[in-house]
């Protein structure tokens, strides 16, 4: 079962292409002072997590330095294996890499997971 969390700030989910890809490996390194990690849908999120009791694999797409799962991590003790970051750019999941959370580095129209392999999807969009 996956259970989507929106957090939409405007707009509607853009196509992904090459140039949304150059971009986001072009400030990688700079995207969390760029785009701060808001403390508050971390703290619903891990709530939400707690209260439903979800245990096994909890994936986020699109947010590529993993700043978002690292947080649950820390909060709910997750083990790495149990959280994957999905993104794009190639830049974002190395970022991601840095801070122990598995990646996986593709595109929206591209990405196939196992059938039944996800027990949380987290999608945190935002429109910049």
């Amino acid at each position: 079962m996956i259970i989507i969390l929106a957090n939409l700030v405007g707009g509607k989910f853009q196509n992904r292409d090459m140039s949304l890809k150059q971009h986001y490996n072009t400030i990688a390194k700079s995207y969390e002072l760029l785009h701060p990690l808001r403390l508050e849908a971390v703290d619903k999120i891990c709530n939400f997590i707690k209260e439903q009791n979800i245990t096994g694999k909890i994936v986020d797409f699109w947010w590529g330095t993993g700043a978002l799962l690292q947080w649950v991590q820390e909060k709910l003790w997750f083990f790495s294996d149990q959280i994957l970051s999905v993104d794009v750019s190639n830049q974002m999941c190395l970022e991601a890499n840095r801070k122990w959370i598995n990646t996986l580095c593709n595109t929206y129209e591209d990405l196939s997971l196992e059938t039944n392999s996800v027990n949380l999807g987290i999608f945190h969009e935002s429109i910049h």
